[in-house]
Formats: structure tokens, sequence, C-alpha cells
């Protein structure tokens, strides 16, 4: 299982996933997981570049999850190819819902490093540059302000797993907060966005 890889971030991660694709209430792969709150809340805090069918995305990375959890533990190169066609055509559907133009395919090398590093409980600072080079990748951009959605991004997540490590759950002001970060990194992505269709 996610355990043996430390993956109290991709947890997190699967119950979103799961609650898009499956729908609120439940969960094929964690029978303890039918928090509806819960749920709700990992949907809100989640970020698929603007897509209006997100569920459609999500499929597909939880294939990528399915085939981490099946990879060897400490062969990352063998974890990242398992992952790899899945992320791939996640990308291809963000491409698709969005009209953004993008390598999908360096997009999803980006991913599955970002997935094993959140994974291993990386520096802070690497996981904010691999997400960085994400979003440089998906909106074709070396905006200064790509660095800073990224940042807020990173911190709600590490914020928020720091919370589950500690065993004790979100208070109402913490995902009040979450989703308030959340919310604040889509608009900048969203203003990078505007800036590129204002140049050309």
């Amino acid at each position: 299982m996610f355990i043996k890889l430390r993956v109290l971030l991709l947890l997190s991660l699967f119950i979103m996933l799961s609650a898009l694709t499956y729908g609120h209430g439940t969960s094929p792969f964690f029978s303890d997981i039918n928090d509806l709150e819960v749920q709700n809340f990992e949907t809100e805090i989640a970020y698929f570049f603007g897509a209006k069918q997100p569920q459609k995305i999500a499929q597909h990375y939880l294939k990528a999850l399915e085939e981490l959890e099946k990879a060897p533990d400490k062969d990352k190169k063998k974890q990242k190819e398992m992952m790899h066609p899945y992320l791939v055509k996640a990308y291809k559907e963000v491409a698709y819902q969005t009209g953004l133009v993008f390598n999908a395919k360096k997009a999803a090398r980006y991913e599955a490093k970002l997935i094993l590093a959140q994974a291993a409980q990386d520096s802070t600072e690497n996981i904010i540059e691999i997400m960085t080079d994400i979003y440089r990748v998906v909106f074709n951009t070396t905006n200064y302000r790509v660095r800073k959605a990224a940042m807020i991004r990173t911190y709600l997540y590490k914020y928020k797993i720091d919370v589950m490590r500690s065993g004790h759950t979100l208070s109402k002001e913490d995902k009040m907060m979450l989703i308030a970060l959340s919310r604040e990194s889509e608009s900048i992505l969203n203003r990078v966005i505007r800036s590129k269709q204002n140049v050309s």
C-alpha cells in the first residue's frame, strides 16, 4: 500500500481524486474514506488548470497512483516510467479542456517527479521548484507569478500534511485558510493567462 512510500500527502490527494472520479461519499480503494466533508474540502482545494470536467483528468491520476503502488519501492526510474503514460493522458486532457498549448509529455515527467518528491517528504524548496517547472511548461511562460503560485500551493499542502502527521484534524479555521490560499494561487495563475492573452 501507499504507506510503504510514506505518502500521507498522496493519501490526501487520493481522497480528492476518488471524490472527483467516483462521486462524493464513496471510494472503491479505501473503505474508511467516506467522510463527505473531507472529500468536499479536498475537492475545494484541488487545482486542475481551470478544466471544466476535472473528473476526466482525475481518473488518469488515479491510474498513475495505482501504478505507483505496484512499482518497486526503491526504483524511482521504474516508478516514473509506470506513472508516466497515465500522467501524459491527464495533461492531454488538461490541454483539450482548457485550450492551453504545451508539451504534455514534459509536464507529465515533472508531475511524476513531484509525486515522488511529495511522497518522500522532500524539501519545501525542491517541491516549489518542481511545481514551478510544471506551471512554466503548462502555461508556456517564465512569468515570475508562476513561482509565487507554486510557493503558495506548496505551503498549502505542507501545512495540511504537518497537521495530518501530528494526528490532529484540520480545524474549521485551518480549512478556511487553506481554501483561501488555493483560491489565491488559482487567481495568480489566471492573471498569468490573461497577461499572455493581452500580449497575443
